[in-house]
């Protein structure tokens, strides 16, 4: 029997035999992207992180601090200088042990004043930060809960 593409050709009988394109695995080995992901989607999580940026309290002058209309500015935006404000970001995440131990990206997390996961089933918890490695750009957070 030969292969050639999808097909099993017999050169000893004029017959073809269509083979299948799913790869023969062990049992329980995801066969393609599509099961794997069926597979994993319980572990992925939703990651979204809120860090406060401090305002800087003084209005920027467009044309230096010696602008003509710095007298105008202040007097009609100054109560739309900004003040704190908040910064949201998200990302996403591996569960990776029942203890609640997840991988991600340090740049999702590495600022962060809080971070709240979301799972699959939609429970949302508070996160801490356990290490991180900017070089790899990978980190480690927790989530405590009261089921694995």
């Amino acid at each position: 029997m030969l292969r050639y593409g999808l097909w099993n050709i017999d050169p000893c009988g004029p017959h073809l035999e269509f083979r299948s394109t799913k790869p023969r695995l062990a049992s329980g080995v995801p066969v393609s992207f599509a099961e794997l992901a069926k597979k994993a989607k319980n572990s992925v999580v939703n990651i979204s992180t809120v860090k406060v940026v401090k305002g800087r309290g003084q209005m920027p002058m467009p044309f230096g601090p010696n602008d003509p209309f710095k007298d105008f500015f202040e007097r009609f935006f100054r109560d739309q200088i900004p003040k704190d404000f908040k910064q949201q970001s998200l990302g996403t995440g591996v569960i990776i042990d029942k203890e609640g131990f997840i991988l991600t990206n340090n740049h999702v997390v590495e600022t962060a004043d809080e971070i709240k996961v979301k799972l699959a089933d939609e429970r949302e918890f508070l996160a801490k930060i356990i290490g991180r490695d900017q070089k790899t750009d990978l980190a480690l957070i927790k989530i405590d809960s009261d089921k694995p």
